[in-house]
């Protein structure tokens, strides 16, 4: 299984990216590292003793999305490429909003860009991401 991890290099992500090697899993990471480094990637790696895929991009580019989504047979995503400060998320409220909402929208419907999604994604879109947008519109 090949799991795509939205914000890998981050603490939570690096974490996670390192549960998911060491339970024989295989890993994409999608990180801008804005707030993180690639050294945890690279300890994350040597911890584990198997390699994971890279891809420094930005979770709004959808051309860096569908490149993945060729690239790979993404079984699932775990998505943790979120702002998260809250005084800085006051100050700068369309920031957050385009990085946490529109990114999230820009990753879920893989399925309608026609990448190649497996179909238990696309049962945990429509029944958990796609009813829970309703509540933002």
């Amino acid at each position: 299984m090949t799991v795509l991890v939205t914000g890998g290099a981050g603490f939570i992500g690096s974490h996670t990216c390192l549960a998911l090697l060491q339970a024989g899993q295989d890993v994409v990471v999608l990180d801008n590292l804005s707030t993180s480094s690639d050294e945890s990637l690279r300890r994350v790696q040597a911890l584990a003793g198997k390699p994971l895929v890279f891809v420094q991009g930005d979770i709004r580019d959808t051309h860096t999305l569908q490149q993945i989504f060729a690239s790979h047979r993404i079984s699932a995503v775990v998505h943790f490429a979120g702002l998260k400060a809250v005084g800085e998320s006051v100050e700068m409220p369309l920031h957050y909003y385009s990085n946490n909402v529109a990114g999230t929208i820009a990753l879920v419907p893989g399925d309608a860009a026609g990448r190649r999604v497996h179909p238990g994604i696309q049962f945990l879109l429509h029944r958990v991401w796609r009813p829970a947008a309703r509540a933002y519109c």
